[in-house]
């Protein structure tokens, strides 16, 4: 028993000896664990952490519990450079599991931040204060050796939590700065596993500044690396965000909030990043834009969401489910320097904000070639009750056009080759006029085929338009449309065309200087309109011109209001900035490229009337004219082309026009015939301008004129039958504008018999000759024939008794006698029946008498004179018996032609039975040709 009690004793020992360690290891690891190793471990923790950071690093307490394996941290300070806080947090706490060991992992049970916070700085030189951070820990890293094991060591996170987080952002890059703080921020992670196939869950809670809430949460996988979950941002105010950018900014985000949220996945796949958005949405509510300083809103946008988003970064689509959009307003113009205020105000703003220069050619990176491009598809899209106003401020008065109530649904929008979207589209223009479009439309390749119907467009809206060219006004008026579009991309020369037709429905345009209506129109249309541009061609079947009217007036100053109304304005000073009608009219003309063939199957006319009044002249001249009916068919820019036409109407409903004929308006000097024909054309109403310009009113006549013209390879023939029926002058009229030449003798001598005028007036020439003018051709026809007929008033008297009207202007004698021979009355009965046709001429008639012959019969040696009645009675000596120095008495010769003068005036007024007053001597003439030409009586007819 003593044996083993002594054996016992030493193993006692050795037990309270190995106890006695271990508790004195227990109580050295308790001492240095509670009381030497967080001294010792803070300040080189200070130390280290600021080395790498760069900043000031402060801690004011540091506990291990080796109890329980657990560390806290409290009170840890970043400071930046000026002192002031740059991140930290009040407490971590960090709680390490001793099943490491047989986990084979570093766990730990939790780890926990207290209020933690951060402060990014965006500084004034457009830098931040983590930039040099970002450029140390971004730095790459050395190859590790070839011998040691990569991926990550085994470590778990049981949890790991961050209470009331705080996140500040000063902006000092504007004039004023801005602080934005998220708080409270709360974090939690739990089951966060480097081991393989092991999942962790995450939740992540934001509040900003005004109450905006965002949460993320999902979960989470390190290896391999794959994150998924969703999100949700509510409420974000863009007014907040805008006044980030305000400094750098011309326009000013007055309201609006932003929401979006969805489901998404992360995960490297054979070391690829795949990224997929599902169930996405994003909205946007109550947004407005104004230019800052002016509270005038410019964009207004009450609603907008896209729901369904998804993305796939490998497969690079987008799919998106549905797009809406309601109630928007959009307001812009044209400023007087020809740029669009919304285009000024955005878009270099944009282009700053996204560092590019708008000056500066090609600075955009374009995409490589290596990548594939993007698919996106937009299912469906909705518009509805949206609202754009533009003014056009270049014009002296602005052009205001609104589009209302802008509806649009697109459905399979998709830039995927061989796609197409159904669109549809309708508005209003001006809160009156419709427009809708209906159809589909692709992008790879672009092409279009859509219905576009108009539907009474007010053409007033456009009257600025008008008003700075012309001085006409547009007092009503509308325009309509229907048709299809084609467009075909193809190999940067797209082929488009039109297919419709076009309308223009009750114009009427007024003179805005007299403020009076001049010019109407009941319908204007042109249907099967095929327009094609690249190759360009344009093909009508018909136009359809239907009751037009125009008022054509010419005032007491002699202006004519169609000539007032559209002379082009002039524009004082400076030339302005092109408006924007003239904008869209150049660019349509740079689309065409080119001529334009163009041709019209046919062109109707029906129901025209025009008023003609010319205050001018006393009295006013009035009439009116009334085309019923004209037709052109074939009509077209092909120079060999030939048109067809026909006109028929009336003048103050009782004159008839009636024309036809072939011609090309192209090119009418290669070939043009002409037929026209006017009947019955009263000319009493064209006295005013007898008056003034012939110096006779009319009291009646009709005018008959019947055209034909020939123009073939610039030559011209014409043939203008001019015939008056029974005109007949009226009063005299003292003229300044009268003519001189003797119109009333032209007409009383060129009526024939049943008081007809007849002219053939032809015309030839070469249209292409400077000194052709076929104007004056016409007059200078006219008045060669009035003129002729005042040098020789009997050329333009027809035969008549026998005789010609040239033969009729003498009266033979016999040497030395006054009786009328038989041959000398025939004529004088000529003259008489001449006078009694037409009981306007008079006759003058003045004697003649000849020195030689006459004198030598008068003064004859034996001569015996002796006056018998009213006849000369002479006894003839023979010529051999007269004395050389006989005198020649001038008073006997004076006498004889008297006498002569008489025996006709005498024949005329007896046998002749014309009136005395119709018939006037004129004084005697005593001439010395000794031809019979000077032993005559010249007849002179005038008018009375």
């Amino acid at each position: 028993m003593t044996t083993n009690q002594n054996e016992k004793k030493p193993r006692f020992s050795l037990i309270k000896k190995v106890s006695a360690i271990l508790i004195s290891l227990y109580v050295v690891y308790v001492i240095v664990g509670l009381w030497v190793v967080p001294p010792l471990l803070k300040p080189r923790l200070e130390e280290k952490l600021s080395e790498q950071i760069g900043r000031r690093v402060t801690l004011d307490q540091l506990k291990l519990n080796p109890f329980v394996f657990s560390a806290t941290a409290t009170n840890l300070n970043i400071h930046e450079k000026d002192g002031e806080p740059f991140a930290g947090f009040e407490e971590l706490f960090v709680d390490f599991q001793l099943s490491s060991i047989v986990k084979w992992a570093v766990t730990f049970k939790e780890i926990r931040v207290q209020a933690p916070f951060g402060v990014l700085k965006l500084l004034p030189d457009k830098k931040s204060n983590i930039d040099d951070i970002l450029t140390k820990f971004s730095q790459p890293q050395p190859a590790p050796p070839p011998d040691q094991k990569s991926g990550l060591p085994p470590a778990v996170i049981s949890k790991f939590r961050v209470i009331d987080g705080k996140f500040t952002i000063d902006d000092l890059t504007g004039a004023e700065a801005i602080r934005q703080t998220i708080s409270p921020i709360t974090f939690s992670l739990e089951n966060l596993s480097t081991l393989k196939d092991r999942q962790g869950a995450y939740r992540l809670v934001g509040v900003g500044p005004n109450g905006e809430q965002y949460q993320l949460d999902g979960q989470i996988s390190i290896n391999p690396l794959r994150i998924q979950g969703s999100y949700s941002a509510r409420g974000t105010e863009l007014k907040n965000l805008w006044s980030h950018i305000k400094d750098q900014v011309s326009f000013r985000i007055a309201k609006g909030t932003t929401g979006s949220s969805g489901d998404y996945s992360l995960e490297f796949i054979d070391g690829k990043l795949n990224a997929t958005l599902r169930n996405g949405e994003f909205e946007i509510n109550d947004f407005q834009l104004t230019e800052r300083g002016n509270e005038k809103v410019l964009i207004a946008l009450p609603s907008f969401s896209a729901h369904g988003i998804g993305a796939d970064l490998m497969n690079r689509e987008i799919v998106i489910e549905g797009v809406k959009t309601a109630d928007a307003r959009i307001e812009s113009w044209l400023a007087p320097d020809g740029t669009f205020k919304l285009q000024s105000l955005l878009l270099p703003d944009l282009q700053k904000l996204l560092g590019r220069k708008s000056d500066a050619p090609g600075d955009a990176e374009t995409e490589t070639t290596s990548s594939s491009p993007w698919h996106v598809t937009i299912n469906n899209i909705e518009v509805s009750s949206w609202g754009f106003v533009l003014e056009d401020r270049t014009l002296p008065e602005p052009a205001r056009v609104s589009l209302d109530n802008i509806g649009v649904r697109v459905d399979n929008l998709s830039n995927k080759k061989d796609t197409k979207a159904e669109v549809s589209m309708a508005l209003q223009v001006n809160q009156a006029g419709k427009i809708s479009i209906n159809g589909s439309a692709g992008i790879d390749p672009l092409v279009a085929d859509l219905k576009v119907v108009s539907d009474r467009i007010d053409l007033k809206a456009f009257q600025s338009y008008v008003g700075t060219a012309v001085n006409a006004q547009i007092a009503s008026g509308t325009t309509s449309s229907k048709g299809r579009i084609l467009y075909k991309g193809k190999s940067g020369r797209p082929q488009i065309r039109y297919q419709g037709e076009l309308s223009l429905d009750g114009l009427q345009i007024n003179d805005r200087l007299q403020r009076k209506d001049f010019i109407k129109l009941v319908q204007f249309k042109s249907s099967g309109i095929v327009l094609d541009l690249k190759p360009n061609k344009l093909s009508t079947a018909e136009v359809l011109i239907n009751q037009p009217f125009a008022r054509i007036t010419i005032d007491r100053n002699g202006t004519v209001n169609v000539v007032q109304a559209f002379t082009p304005i002039e524009k004082e000073g400076q030339k302005g900035k092109e408006n924007l009608l003239q904008r869209l009219v150049d660019f349509l003309t740079l689309q065409f490229e080119g001529p334009m063939p163009m041709d019209i199957e046919m062109t109707q006319l029906l129901n025209l009337s025009a008023d003609f009044v010319d205050e001018s002249i006393s009295p006013p001249f009035t009439t009116h004219l009334e085309i019923n009916k004209g037709t052109v068919n074939g009509l077209s820019s092909d120079p060999s082309a030939q048109a067809d036409f026909t006109i028929n109407g009336t003048i103050d409903q009782s004159a008839t026009i009636e024309s036809a004929g072939k011609m090309n308006p192209m090119n009418a000097f290669q070939y043009t015939q002409v037929d026209f024909a006017l009947s019955d054309f009263d000319l009493k109403s064209v006295s005013p301008y007898s008056g003034k310009y012939v110096g006779y009113k009319i009291d009646q006549g009709k005018l008959q004129l019947k055209l034909k013209y020939l123009v073939d390879k610039d030559k011209i023939d014409g043939k203008n039958r001019i015939d008056i029926d029974q005109l007949t002058l009226g009063e005299k009229v003292e003229s300044q504008d009268a003519t001189d030449l003797p119109v009333a003798l032209g007409v009383a001598l060129l009526k024939d018999a049943s008081g007809r005028i007849s002219l053939d007036v032809p015309v030839a020439g070469n249209v292409k000759n400077p000194q052709f003018d076929f104007g004056k051709t016409i007059t200078s026809a006219l008045t060669r024939t009035v003129e002729n007929v005042a040098k020789s008033p009997f050329s333009a008297v027809a035969q008549i008794g026998g005789f010609k009207g040239e033969d009729l202007r003498y009266i033979e004698f016999e040497p030395g006698l006054s009786e009328l021979t038989a041959k000398a009355t025939k004529k004088l009965d000529a003259v008489a029946r001449l006078m009694n046709e037409k009981p306007v001429l008079t006759v003058g008639v003045e004697g003649t008498a000849d020195r030689k012959t006459d004198g030598a019969s008068i003064s004859g040696e034996q001569s015996q004179k002796g006056i018998s009645g009213d006849k000369w009675r002479l006894t003839k000596p023979r010529q051999k018996d007269l004395p050389e120095e006989n005198v020649i008495d001038e008073k006997q010769l004076e006498q004889l032609a008297q006498m002569r003068a008489r025996q006709v005036q005498t024949y005329l007024n007896k046998q002749g039975k014309i009136a005395a007053k119709r018939v006037q001597l004129k004084p005697v003439h005593i001439k010395d040709a000794s031809d019979k030409d000077n032993r005559r009586v010249e007849l002179f007819l005038s008018v009375q």
